[in-house]
């Protein structure tokens, strides 16, 4: 049986396993939010926000369990994969027809990591 030490160990490091998960969203929804505010700003350095936004959705795909049957890890590899395919759109041919549904898609994904990542840490400090 587990000591309690080690259930709060255990909880320490999913919560900072879950905040470098949120870390790396946030950047994914920085950029993609540039990408979307700049688009006509010529300026602006398009290449280096989707290379920065794609190194994350990489990071982030490869955090979710495949062996898992689990709809959510189904479902939020098909989104990451659906704001990797906008941010390519942008990148590679000017289209943004997708970026403005990435961006809400990564806002709905990163509320949700807010509050797991807010639950875990009360359940940490308790």
């Amino acid at each position: 049986m587990s000591s309690k030490k080690e259930l709060v160990e255990d909880k320490e490091l999913k919560l900072k396993g879950f905040q470098e998960i949120k870390k790396s969203l946030d950047t994914v929804l920085a950029n993609v939010n540039a990408i979307k505010i700049n688009k006509n700003n010529t300026d602006f350095d398009i290449t280096s926000s989707s290379k920065i936004a794609l190194a994350n959705l990489v990071f982030l795909i490869k955090t979710l369990d495949k062996k898992s049957k689990s709809q959510t890890v189904k479902d939020l590899d098909y989104l990451y994969k659906h704001v990797m395919f906008s941010i390519i759109r942008v990148r590679d041919h000017s289209d943004f027809e997708f970026i403005d549904n990435s961006c809400q898609i990564l806002s709905e994904i990163n509320e949700g990591w807010d509050r797991i990542t807010e639950a875990l840490k009360k359940s940490v400090a308790a």
